[in-house]
């Protein structure tokens, strides 16, 4: 079965860099704008219109939707120091859990850091709004294996919440 690589979380660009963009995109509009578009509606209006239009959408995780399941499957024990660049290098094979969470919003602010960032290497696949985590379970029994999701989500959700307490005040300042 031929699955997607686990990728790391929160660690690209930094949520301010990405509302930075959103800034200049909304500048931009503004700037392109025609006298008669600015003219139509008051301008605290229409700049509010374009940040609720490029508003981000955080993800939020829906636990209650949650599948689990088992599969065989080469791995790196990627949730041991993380290192995409060596994930060739170690071509174990073996049992690996699988939780996939549904989630809405865009799931590229799984990529986004936070600030401050919750500093615990984490790895997933996010898809068609789902969010895959993988545990193998090395040395592990069933319930080290729950514990670590367990610990995984919740270091997720973390970070999903300190985005939340980066934007409390946006556009106005983050």
């Amino acid at each position: 079965m031929d699955r997607p690589y686990p990728q790391p979380l929160f660690s690209g660009f930094s949520l301010r860099q990405e509302v930075n963009q959103i800034t200049h995109k909304v500048t931009n509009s503004l700037g392109d704008a025609t006298l008669a578009s600015l003219s139509s509606k008051p301008l605290g209006d229409i700049v509010q219109a374009l940040y609720s239009e490029n508003e981000p959408q955080l993800p939020y995780l829906l636990n209650d939707q949650a599948t689990h399941e088992q599969f065989e499957w080469f791995y790196e024990p990627f949730l041991k120091g993380f290192d995409p660049r060596t994930k060739l290098q170690d071509l174990r094979r073996g049992v690996v859990f699988s939780v996939e969470m549904p989630f809405k919003g865009d799931g590229k602010y799984f990529r986004t850091k936070p600030h401050p960032s919750i500093p615990v290497p984490l790895a997933a696949i996010t898809e068609n709004n789902t969010l895959a985590i993988y545990v193998p379970p090395e040395n592990y029994t069933l319930s080290d294996v729950q514990a670590r999701f367990d610990a995984i989500i919740e270091s997720i959700e973390a970070n999903l919440q300190a985005q939340r307490e980066n934007l409390r005040d946006w556009p106005y300042g983050v």
